[in-house]
């Protein structure tokens, strides 16, 4: 039951690595500004967990260290962002009602477009991290199949911000049904907690202990093909655009 091989022992190595995960990203969120490396782990982890089944922490920790700043300036603009949401709705009551449908339609969009483009960004992230230094050689992080599947592909090593943010969201429109299911899963507890009367604090104890972890590997199941994350089993990964 307890052999390495058995499925029981697998489910558990996976859910105590999710856990961790999970529990480490609610670490970093505490000093706020250190979130976007949080995010970064909980999407490396995902990540490693679809291409090859388990984790290696010492990549984790490698790629976190690889691209804390980038993901740390992204942070910083989804902070600012939704703080900017929170004013715009809590002062939209003094409008006039047709004023008020008017803003309030254009804020979802705007939250739309935004949680699209974080939903394909993060991963990109990822793979931009995993890169590692410009001309870097395989060996250096291991062989392709294992260790990274951007090692297929030298120049995301040297991709611009710029590039990734225009794919994440011409593959946010190409793949509509993908990006809109994933920002389902994301939402579905926030709007759980806030509609659904007396499931705040299960909500909230699933969030700590498990659930972003678990929501952000669901999202790289939904986006992780069509950026190139593709088990080892099938095959060498195709970046896409």
């Amino acid at each position: 039951m307890f052999s390495p091989d058995s499925k029981l022992y697998q489910a558990l190595t996976s859910l105590s690595t999710l856990v961790l995960a999970n529990l480490a990203f609610v670490g970093l969120l505490l000093p706020v500004i250190s979130g976007g490396v949080g995010t970064l782990l909980l999407f490396t982890v995902a990540a490693d967990y679809f291409r090859e089944g388990t984790v290696s922490w010492s990549k984790v920790w490698r790629t976190c260290r690889r691209g804390w700043g980038l993901a740390t300036a992204w942070w910083i603009f989804d902070l600012l962002f939704g703080l900017a949401l929170v004013w715009e709705w809590t002062f939209m009551s003094q409008f006039a009602e047709g004023f008020r449908i008017v803003v309030g339609a254009w804020l979802i969009l705007a939250m739309f477009l935004v949680g699209m483009i974080n939903v394909w960004l993060w991963p990109q992230l990822v793979r931009r991290a995993e890169a590692g230094p410009v001309g870097l050689q395989p060996e250096e992080t291991g062989p392709v199949g294992t260790e990274s599947a951007a090692l297929v592909n030298p120049e995301v090593a040297r991709e611009s911000f710029f590039a990734m943010f225009i794919r994440s969201i011409r593959l946010g429109f190409r793949h509509l049904a993908r990006t809109a299911l994933a920002l389902g899963v994301l939402a579905a507890p926030v709007l759980a907690a806030i509609f659904i009367k007396g499931l705040f604090w299960t909500v909230v104890g699933w969030m700590l202990l498990l659930g972003c972890a678990f929501g952000t590997y669901v999202v790289i199941l939904l986006v992780g093909r069509p950026l190139g994350f593709v088990p080892a089993l099938d095959g060498e990964a195709k970046f896409s655009d």
